[in-house]
């Protein structure tokens, strides 16, 4: 048995999986599958072939032989099956049979192990064999290995005609009457065979089936499904396929196909007993869903770009691809995925052209094409020229440059210099600027680039002055507060060296003069601006020279003397250099150092000063003062150092009685002092000084000397005795020690001491000082005769009872009748009420002895008997069960049919044999008797559904046990076979009444019937009408249809399926839209009012057309008057596949696929963009663009009016668009608020002279402006700042 399971194991799970498949390959008579059945470990013949030496298992049903049908099965030597689970299904060995006949079943198993063996009929045809009638024969035990065994089995007299499933199992070493026909065993097979009861059915044999499809075709076309057997009537189809799929047709078409229906179709023909099984592969191809990459999609003059297609559903394809114009194009690659582009060159004339190309794309398993177009726009940018200034300082206004052609970028690498072209020499480098322009046409960008010299101001001022300068100072570095010391140079008197140092030394009090010059740099040979911007600055340095001061002699103090002012010559210094004397002289002996102290005096200016030195005395305080107390002290406490207590130990003295002094200190001893008060003196002396503040304490110390006390003898007692006083002598003279057992008054409680001694104390003096004495006193534990349960009443037949278990204590003694030793015995007494005694006693003396009593109740009882009762159904009324005696409880044992008080429920009782149990009582006695109830089960003949049932006309059998609610029955009735009803042999119209009979199992005492009326149906007809006036259109594309029934067919549903992926619509008359371009085939599935069921197809398929979508941007989004141009980029879809119309207000309409728009004035403009597809189809998109006003206006904050041609006139920069220069004003004010020039021409600026007269430049300073100007729109633009008028 090792071995088997060893070898087989390892297939195991693969067992369950393959269970499903194989019922299907083997098929089954019903439309349900009969339950599934699996072997533990494995198939029934390893390794070798069945019953030879290289096969060990064998464990299979190897012959099945039958007599006494009108046709046989022999079907030996079949082996083992070799199918998942062990199962197969004999379509081609079957039985014949009239109800009545007796059925012999000769059975063999393999050659190795025995094997028992059980045969199910499913008598009610419900695909299950869940009757105890339906197991019809089985071995009692299991037959030796490869012997023959005889079975029989009778067909029922009332079966019906029809066709019924036998199940054949074999399990390794079970008793046929212990295997089950569902579910898994260990080892052995299971074979299934139909038995026919009357004729075969037509078409009985194996179908033969094949499957064909007109595949592989292109998405949108039509697959054709085929299935094609030998017979000519009678089969069922059942086609499954991808997502669901399903069908009961022999052939089908599905239209507007799309890659979701790929995959392999299987196809199940069945002639009610042994299907056929066919499958077909099929393959829709769809055409290419691609979109075309491009590396840019404009190109500058000369340049290339790459094109890819970039497929969006590759599936598991290759593709073949087609790029187009070939010749004169420039496409590098014409079949390949991706190609270089290189477009036509442009004529200098020509700024910008675009291009179009295509491409066609194809799967090559099948040629499913798809073409699409893009567009690539080439640009042709013109080389600017720049003018450009020589040179500016850095402090200079912004100027604005100029370049040929305008509207480009202006660029500096070191900044400075605006996008617009506005120079800033603050914000440019210092030295030479390389300034670049750029032009642009689209992404194509032309550059040129020049020189602009920046001279860096580096200013004279001073980042601070000079305060006091003291005559004995050191040199003072003058370039340490200048802002700026490149070509810095310092010069004034001798005290001037280096050119930047100032020398105090020898010099008199007074203030003296220093000048700071620089000029713009750079200074090298390579590019000299030192003369663009000078600066020089004065500064003027005060110098001091202070008298030596005298101090007043200072007396010698106590570190706790009060303050004291010391005094100087000249006053008003500063002290220094001691702890204890503040700045202003104040001098605090106590934050002095102890000794002698120096102190320095100082005088004069600031920072520069003389000073003088002196010294004094400060002698040190030692306190007398105590940091605390001794503690009161017993006549045995240790000796107490006194030093330990006083805050300063230097120079201190401990004075009193038993005080003596040794190297640890000053000690003060206790011992041999009678109780009382002792007075002790500490002084100490100060220093250096000792008699310039002495000091002194006292304290007081208490002793005690306590008494010893004689406790008085008492005792034993026992533990439940009174409290007791003890006593001492002398009386009175301290305390009792407190315990659980006495207080600390003295009185003993007997009851909280301990069994045994337990020790009091007596305790004289205070608890730092005391004597104590103790004393033993005995206690004897009282034991209670406590009984704290009570026996239950007892039966004279109950076992002896434990007594133990009822006491507190069970040491004592029980006594009384009944009883033996700790046991009380019920037999011994008889009926009645007794009385027995426990009784307890102290230990070692018996000081203390105890007893109580218990009183227990005997009771007796005879066996009950109850009445037989007749079988009955479970529909029954309820009856009384009859026992004797009367007065006990009934209950069931397995059922819940009966209550407690007999009354026995058929309907909630089980169906066969219900045991019922009877108890009666008395007292604690209980007697028992019990019964078996029959109950057979009543079968209602009833339905699930209405007895009314419509079926329609060419429907398959329908399986009349699925309308019932409970089986088995019979069936009777026009076109009834068993349980199957035909609709097919009924004439369509009128209900047919059929009856259905049940009877209750096994003797048959409780039948039923009632009535089911069947009535069968044409099937409808319907046509699907256009109902808009076109089948073709644009997306989005609505479409209006109409299904119309015929003859007697009004009244339905129709459910549509337009083809396009989207829910099914429901409704005679629907409208759609069609959103996605394609072919479409519309069907319907029709409902008429009696439920049946009709397809069918509009004449017309649908034809729509993709719409483009329009788009586009501006590129830039934002326009201002000074750069008004705009490149319009076309973002429609697809880009190429279009034809464009451009509409703008006050412009030309365009054809161009991404046009230019320059606009002449402000305003907002609407830019419509129509695209035409080349099937027809058209989009429009609109969208609003404003040209904004745009200027600027720049005042300098200095101007150099010195005629070297450099920045001689203030007046503004404005830019040359946006602004109405016929408005402007310009007003110069002095800082009187003097008027000293005016003008409204723009293009005058002012030159530093009193009204521009040119006589005399004003005076160097700062000058306030006023200006006005309107710009093109009417809106008033007023500056008012302040510019510095720089002189010679």
């Amino acid at each position: 048995m090792t071995s088997r399971l060893r070898f087989t194991k390892n297939i195991f799970l693969l067992l369950g999986l393959l269970w499903l498949k194989t019922e299907a390959q083997t098929g089954n008579p019903n439309s349900a599958p009969y339950c599934t059945v699996s072997y533990a470990t494995g198939q029934c013949n390893q390794p070798g072939p069945s019953n030879t030496g290289g096969n060990f298992i064998n464990d299979f049903i190897n012959c099945v032989q039958t007599t006494g049908a009108n046709t046989n099965i022999n079907n030996c030597n079949s082996g083992c099956n070799g199918n998942p689970g062990n199962y197969v299904f004999y379509c081609a060995h079957y039985l014949v049979v009239n109800p009545g006949q007796t059925i012999s079943v000769t059975l063999q198993s393999g050659n190795t192990y025995a094997q028992g063996f059980a045969i199910f009929v499913d008598w009610n045809q419900d695909n299950t064999f869940n009757l105890p009638s339906e197991l019809v024969a089985a071995t009692n035990g299991f037959p030796a290995a490869a012997t023959f065994t005889t079975l029989s089995f009778s067909i029922p007299s009332n079966i019906a005609n029809g066709t019924y499933r036998m199940r054949i199992r074999c399990s390794y070493a079970t008793s046929g009457l212990n295997i089950p026909p569902c579910g898994q065993l260990t080892y052995g097979e299971t074979e299934d065979y139909n038995i026919y009861v009357g004729s075969i059915p037509p078409n009985s044999g194996v179908v033969s089936v094949t499957a064909t499809a007109n595949s592989p075709v292109c998405a949108g076309q039509s697959v054709t499904f085929a299935a094609i057997t030998s017979a000519t009537s009678g089969i069922t189809y059942t086609w499954t396929g991808p997502n669901n799929f399903s069908s009961t047709a022999s052939s089908f078409v599905l239209a507007n196909t799309t890659p979701s229906i790929n995959g392999t179709y299987n196809v199940v023909a069945s002639n009610g007993s042994c299907p056929g099984v066919a499958s077909v592969s099929v393959q829709v191809v769809p055409y290419p869903t691609f979109s075309i990459s491009l590396s840019s999609p404009t190109v500058c003059q000369g340049g290339s770009i790459t094109a890819s297609v970039v497929i969006q559903n590759p599936g598991n394809f290759s593709y073949l691809f087609g790029w187009a114009p070939t010749l004169t194009a420039g496409i590098a690659s014409p079949s390949a995925q991706a190609t270089a582009i290189s477009p036509p060159t442009l004529a200098p004339t020509v700024s910008v052209a675009t291009t179009v190309y295509s491409v066609l794309v194809w799967p090559s398993a099948l040629t499913c094409l798809t073409s699409h177009t893009t567009a690539v726009t080439v640009y042709n940018t013109p080389v600017p020229t720049l003018s450009l200034p020589v040179a500016m300082c850095n402090t200079a206004g912004a100027v604005s440059l100029s370049a040929t052609p305008g509207g480009g970028t202006w660029s500096a690498a070191g900044g400075g210099v605006s996008p617009g072209g506005l120079f800033n020499p603050g914000l440019a480098l210092n030295g030479l600027n390389i300034v670049n322009y750029s032009i642009s046409l689209s992404t194509c960008i032309a550059y040129s680039s020049g020189t602009i010299g920046v001279a860096k101001f580096n200013t004279s001022a001073l980042t601070s002055t000079l305060s006091l300068v003291c005559e004995q100072d050191a040199p003072i570095n003058l370039m340490n507060i200048v802002q700026n010391t490149l070509t810095g140079v310092w010069s004034g008197g001798p005290y001037i060296s280096g050119n930047a140092f100032f020398t105090p030394t020898g010099l008199a009090s007074g203030v003296y003069t220093a000048t700071y010059n620089t000029v713009s740099t750079p200074t090298t040979a390579a590019l000299n601006l030192s003369y663009v911007c000078p600066s020089s600055t004065v500064l003027n340095i005060q110098v001091f020279n202070p008298p030596v001061p005298v101090i007043v002699p200072i007396n010698p103090v106590c570190s706790i003397n009060p303050t004291v002012a010391l005094s100087a010559s000249p006053s008003g210094g500063i002290w220094s250099q001691s702890s204890g004397v503040s700045s202003g002289g104040i001098q605090t002996p106590s934050l002095c150092s102890i000794g002698t102290n120096t102190v320095v005096y100082s005088a004069g200016i600031g920072t520069c000063a003389a000073s003088s030195s002196a010294t004094f005395v400060v002698s040190k305080f030692n306190t007398a003062a105590l940091s605390g107390s001794v503690a009161n002290l017993c006549v045995t406490s240790p000796n107490v150092n006194l030093l330990n207590i006083a805050q300063n130990t230097v120079n201190g003295t401990w004075y009193g009685p038993n005080v003596s002094n040794n190297s640890g200190g000053y000690l003060f001893s206790p011992t041999g002092l009678p109780t009382g008060t002792y007075v002790l003196t500490y002084t100490t002396t100060s220093s250096p000084n000792p008699t310039m503040c002495p000091d002194s304490r006292t304290i007081a110390v208490s002793v005690l000397n306590p008494p010893v006390p004689s406790i008085t003898s008492a005792g034993p007692f026992c533990s439940v005795d009174a409290p007791f006083q003890l006593s001492v002598t002398p009386a009175n003279s301290g305390t009792w020690t407190s315990f659980s057992y006495v207080n600390s008054a003295g009185i003993l409680t007997p009851s909280l001491c301990a069994i045994g001694n337990n020790m009091v104390e007596y305790v004289t003096g205070t608890p730092t000082c005391s004597v104590h004495k103790s004393f033993f006193i005995s206690i004897e534990a009282f034991v209670p005769a406590t009984i704290t349960k009570q026996l239950q009443n007892l039966c004279d037949n109950s076992q002896p009872v434990s007594l133990q278990p009822l006491t507190t204590s069970g040491t004592g003694i029980w006594s009384g009748n009944g009883v033996q030793g700790s046991y009380f015995n019920p037999s011994l007494t008889g009926s009645g009420t007794h009385v027995i005694s426990y009784s307890t006693s102290s230990l070692p003396s018996g000081l203390c002895p105890d007893q109580n009593t218990l009183t227990v109740k005997v009771f007796s009882l005879a066996v009950p008997v109850i009445s037989s009762h007749p079988i009955v159904c479970n529909n029954s009324e309820p009856f009384k069960i009859e026992v004797s005696p009367v007065g006990g409880i009934f209950m069931g044992l397995n059922n819940v049919g009966i209550n407690i008080e007999g009354l026995f429920s058929p309907a909630n009782a089980l169906v066969g044999s219900n045991i019922v149990n009877y108890s009666i009582s008395s007292g604690p006695c209980i007697a028992f008797a019990q019964t078996t109830l029959t109950v057979e089960g009543f079968v209602p003949a009833t339905f699930a559904i209405p007895p009314t049932y419509t079926v329609c006309q060419g429907k398959e059998p329908l399986n009349l046990n699925t309308f019932v609610n409970y089986s088995p029955g019979q069936w009777s009735g026009p076109g009834v076979n068993g349980s199957m009803f035909n609709p097919n042999s009924i004439s369509t119209g009128s209900p047919i009444k059929l009856v259905y009979s049940t009877a209750s199992l096994p003797t048959g005492a409780c039948k039923d019937q009632a009535d089911f009326y069947i009535t069968v149906s044409e099937t409808p007809t319907v046509d699907l009408v256009l109902i808009s006036p076109h089948a073709s259109g644009c997306t989005p594309f609505e479409v209006v249809m109409e299904g119309k029934p015929r003859g007697n067919s009004a009244g339905g549903v129709t459910d549509w399926y337009l083809g396009d992926g989207s829910q099914k619509l429901n409704g005679n008359t629907i409208s759609h839209i069609f959103h996605l371009p394609g072919v479409y085939t519309v069907t319907a599935n029709y409902t008429s009012g009696n439920g049946c069921k009709t397809q069918a197809t509009l004449d017309s398929t649908i034809l729509v057309k993709q719409s483009p979508v329009a788009d586009f941007e501006f590129e830039p989004a934002e326009l201002s008057i000074a750069s008004p141009e705009t490149q319009l980029i076309n973002q429609s879809t697809v880009l190429g596949d279009n034809r464009y119309e451009w509409r703008v207000q006050t412009m030309m309409p365009s054809n161009d696929v991404t046009p230019l728009l320059k606009f002449a004035t402000i305003g907002t403009y609407s830019v419509k963009l129509t695209a035409t597809s080349f099937n027809g189809c058209k989009a429009v998109k609109i969208k609003n663009i404003t040209v904004k006003n745009d200027f600027n206006i720049f005042f300098p904050n200095s101007f150099t009016p010195n005629d070297d041609g450099l920045n001689d006139l203030f007046g503004p920069v404005l830019s040359p668009y946006g602004l109405d220069f016929s408005s402007f004003e310009m007003q110069i004010f002095d800082r009187w608020g003097h008027l000293v020039y005016s003008t409204r021409d723009v293009n005058k600026g002012w030159d530093g002279t009193y009204l521009n007269k040119g006589i005399n430049v004003l005076e160097p300073g700062t000058y306030v402006f006023k200006s006005s100007i309107r710009d093109i729109t009417g809106s008033i633009h007023s500056k008012m700042g302040s510019v510095i008028l720089v002189g010679h």
